[in-house]
């Protein structure tokens, strides 16, 4: 019987375990006791392999409609992994738009690896790929982008790197496998950071790759278990208890994020609302066609911008409900500026070169009663004199570094803003 994406959620592939359980157990053993001197049986040493950790390998790999999926440790270590299939002397061509952590390691990281990155404006795909070289061996992308939300085309890009036989990986963290499923569209390797959607509580970090093809889940599996970094049995645990409400949680951080971004869009003082199903936002068309489904949303996160830094700051220190988090996708709402928190650890420079505007607002949509959301906006805006006719627009000011206790594993450069710790 073919089952329904949502049905799948909540019944994942238990059949092996003993006594039939209803929630996925706990195998906290790091070691399997053995029948044989000579032969293995299906487990032997946790890093290796895991029950728990298999049973949400699995389930991610149904969702995702691949062969193969592998949960690593984190998102970061998830985009890790696939730059491993990457030899000195490779490039990779990216999107502009992606995730402050996906930046820092392809511009820390990756040069000392002897592989070279490409930044390209992705929006037209043969145009894009026309920025390959010969070295090129990997085009990266989020669907998505994130935190200026740009909508690629995702089957386009594919087919352009496939004619010029070119490896394709995207992150698909900020809509999911419930709105879309980019191996459905061509494309060799898909990237979640699980923490936010797919966990959804707060509670978890982990990542995701799902991929179709044998070569690229043997070498993705070399690299978990060889590195060392595979979700942790517990982890796992809490990550397959998350993915089980996914369809719930999605479906209203949605609507209350289609619903707060048309509440934006109808103040005349906002310079720029973003949201990847407003009739206003570019490639909203390609989006919709290459959904799951005509019911499949545009992600939980709305941005805007003011035109202010000083503005943008102090219409987020003015909400109530919504935290100031660097990150998104959990079930409660929050509120951050990019180019100081999620994506301080890119250079500036690089962040200049990709236009990331300095005042603009990311938020993240929870699934809160929309009246209180809204309120709490209305309220903040207002508090700023934003939210009137002939409003007043604060002069720009420079934000200046703070000094703050930082996490002990940190350390912050004397020319460092105390956000530029944030992942």
């Amino acid at each position: 019987m073919s089952l329904h994406i949502h049905t799948k959620l909540v019944h994942p592939e238990t059949a092996g375990l003993q006594h039939k359980p209803t929630v996925t157990p706990i195998y906290l053993s790091s070691t399997f006791d053995q029948d044989s001197a000579t032969a293995f049986g299906d487990f032997d040493y946790s890093r290796s392999g895991n029950p728990t950790r298999q049973v949400l390998e699995l389930q991610l790999a149904e969702l995702e409609g691949a062969k193969k999926a592998f949960a690593f440790a984190s998102g970061v270590a998830a985009i890790a992994a696939v730059t491993r299939f990457l030899k000195p002397g490779d490039e990779i061509l990216a999107s502009n738009d992606l995730y402050g952590g996906t930046q820092r390691i392809f511009s820390t990281i990756l040069p000392d690896r002897g592989v070279d990155v490409r930044y390209c404006n992705a929006s037209n795909a043969d145009r894009f790929l026309a920025a390959a070289s010969l070295e090129t061996k990997l085009v990266y992308f989020e669907p998505v982008g994130n935190p200026m939300l740009t909508i690629y085309d995702v089957r386009a890009i594919a087919d352009a790197a496939r004619r010029r036989g070119i490896l394709t990986a995207v992150d698909n963290t900020l809509l999911t496998p419930l709105n879309l499923r980019p191996l459905d569209l061509g494309i060799d390797i898909v990237i979640h950071s699980a923490t936010k959607y797919i966990g959804g509580h707060s509670d978890v970090t982990a990542g995701v790759v799902a991929v179709n093809r044998d070569d690229l889940a043997e070498h993705l599996y070399r690299t978990q278990n060889g590195e060392g970094c595979a979700l942790a049995p517990f982890d796992a645990y809490q990550l397959e208890r998350g993915l089980r409400t996914l369809a719930l949680r999605l479906e209203r951080q949605q609507d209350n994020a289609r619903r707060i971004a048309e509440f934006l869009a109808g103040r005349s003082e906002l310079r720029k609302v973003r949201y990847p199903t407003l009739p206003t936002h570019p490639g909203k068309d390609t989006l919709c066609q290459q959904s799951v489904s005509k019911h499949a949303g545009g992600g939980a996160v709305v941005c805007f911008e003011t035109g202010s830094v000083d503005t943008s700051r102090r219409i987020v220190e003015a909400l109530k409900l919504f935290a100031i988090r660097v990150s998104f996708g959990t079930v409660s709402s929050s509120a951050s500026l990019p180019f100081y928190m999620s994506h301080a650890s890119v250079p500036e420079k690089e962040r200049e070169r990709h236009a990331l505007p300095r005042d603009l607002v990311r938020l993240s949509i929870g699934i809160e009663h929309i009246d209180d959301l809204i309120a709490d906006l209305d309220q903040a805006l207002r508090a700023v004199d934003v939210g009137e006719a002939g409003a007043r627009v604060p002069r720009e000011i420079e934000i200046k570094p703070a000094t703050v206790a930082m996490e002990p594993h940190v350390v912050v450069s004397p020319v460092q803003s105390a956000f530029e710790v944030a992942s």
